[in-house]
């Protein structure tokens, strides 16, 4: 039978401009945050993290999960969430200062289903 990996993800909240953790930035970038909670509804442990996670801006450009830490709280990282688990953290990504954070997308691909499930939340 195949493994029940249903979760529940909630973007609780977005942070832009972020304050980061160190001051490691370069110039004409900034750290966006976005606070997620995720829920393993299903029957089989999850833990891919932030495989898949991408902030989309107001021109269409994606951008995946920056390494940068913030310093508004634990970062989201790559829990393994039991069933029934939460695990809640922040999603930190490196935008250009002229870029406007439009969506946050979740993309699921699980090998041994060979299944993709994708979310998205507006952040304006």
């Amino acid at each position: 039978p195949a493994l029940d990996r249903t979760l529940e993800i909630t973007a609780v909240r977005i942070a832009d401009p972020a304050e980061p953790a160190d001051d490691l930035g370069e110039g004409g970038v900034r750290l966006v945050a976005v606070f997620v909670r995720v829920t393993n509804r299903g029957s089989a442990e999850w833990s891919r993290g932030t495989f898949g996670v991408s902030l989309v801006d107001d021109a269409g450009t994606s951008y995946s999960p920056s390494v940068r830490a913030t310093a508004l709280g634990d970062s989201f990282g790559r829990p393994s969430i039991a069933p029934g688990g939460t695990r809640s953290g922040w999603v930190t990504f490196d935008l250009p200062t002229s870029a406007d954070p439009r969506t946050l997308r979740w993309s699921e691909c699980c090998s041994d289903q060979l299944e993709s499930v994708s979310v998205a939340w507006r952040v304006s």
